[in-house]
């Protein structure tokens, strides 16, 4: 494993280890009140932003921009990646926790009224897990497979938890399962790797790619 992605990854589990201090140790409507809070000091605007880029449109264009600089391992392993976590998480949002309410239905629920900017209307269903973290997850995870340093690290890092936080700025979801759909990321980063690694020893010229 790279360097960058070993940073990436202890700089990720510092964050989730935060994350999931404050789902166990907070109630769940205070710990998301105070997160949503913090997070839109900044402008709800940017948080639109940085939300798309746990799409699969997004995971699409850079995986095309990957293979044209020559980084097709990474390219084909994001693709794997992103299908995988997926497709666990649509197995959990439909067939384990498919009554899961977003924020603000569960807070209608509670008859606790959330101050939602005008023009912004949020999901009211299948909260659990977070789909778009676990993209950012494995698309952080890939670009720190990009790059050898340790400002890229901290970067796709950045990014990846700038991604995360913005479901909760945006009322999407509960932190709970922001840190779930981390966690489905994470996981889906193994077999991905496994998947590729015959693909490479199949047609080897891919892979002489990814040093130049």
């Amino acid at each position: 494993m790279r360097r960058s992605s070993s940073i990436f990854l202890g700089l990720i589990s510092l964050a989730l280890l935060a994350l999931a201090s404050l789902v166990v140790f907070m109630p769940k409507a205070d710990g998301f009140t105070v997160l949503n809070t913090f997070l839109l000091k900044v402008p709800i605007a940017v948080w639109k932003v940085f939300t798309h880029g746990g799409d699969g449109l997004m995971v699409w264009c850079v995986a095309i921009a990957l293979w044209i600089a020559r980084r097709r391992p990474e390219a084909l392993f994001l693709i794997f990646g992103w299908a995988i976590s997926g497709a666990l998480v649509q197995l959990f949002k439909n067939l384990v926790f498919a009554d899961a309410l977003r924020p603000v239905a569960w807070f209608e629920l509670q008859q606790i009224s959330l101050s939602i900017p005008d023009g912004w209307t949020p999901h009211r269903n299948f909260s659990f897990p977070s789909g778009h973290t676990a993209t950012a997850l494995v698309l952080g995870f890939t670009l720190s497979k990009s790059g050898n340093h340790v400002s890229w690290a901290f970067a796709a890092a950045l990014l990846t938890l700038s991604l995360g936080l913005s479901r909760i700025a945006l009322f999407q979801h509960f932190p709970e399962d922001v840190l779930a759909g981390a966690v489905l990321g994470l996981v889906s980063l193994w077999p991905a790797a496994l998947l590729l690694r015959p693909l490479l020893r199949k047609w080897p010229h891919l892979q002489t790619s990814s040093t130049n």
